[in-house]
């Protein structure tokens, strides 16, 4: 994850728009202490269905850490595409990059809600 946040912010600055999501077997602790710095703006949901979550326990991860007024907008929306919908205008709205992390599956799972935005809008 360090080499994620690392490569992110060397592309694209400090700041951006986070989706979180990861499976209940995670330290969800540990990936929070390592993302939180870098984000103004974290949404926690769930990676998907093929694994069991628990989106609420990244949610209090992220929450606990949290204790500056400089600290990030943390938000809980269960369902991935609400999520990713809510990352995209929070991005929009605030110039902000993106980033979608925490699990393979959830980022198959933005792929596809993407993928599926992008064909209805071209059809």
């Amino acid at each position: 994850m360090e080499a994620v946040v690392e490569t992110f912010a060397a592309l694209y600055g400090e700041g951006g728009v986070l989706i979180f999501g990861c499976a209940a077997s995670k330290d969800t602790a540990a990936l929070a202490r390592i993302l939180l710095p870098h984000f103004s703006r974290i949404i926690i949901t769930t990676p998907g269905t093929y694994k069991a979550s628990n989106p609420e326990d990244p949610y209090a991860a992220f929450r606990a850490l949290r204790g500056t007024a400089e600290s990030p907008e943390i938000t809980l929306i269960p369902n991935t595409a609400g999520a990713v919908g809510a990352g995209l205008q929070k991005a929009r709205e605030t110039k902000l990059p993106i980033l979608g992390t925490g699990s393979f599956y959830l980022v198959a799972e933005i792929r596809t809600i993407l993928q599926t935005q992008i064909t209805i809008s071209d059809g």
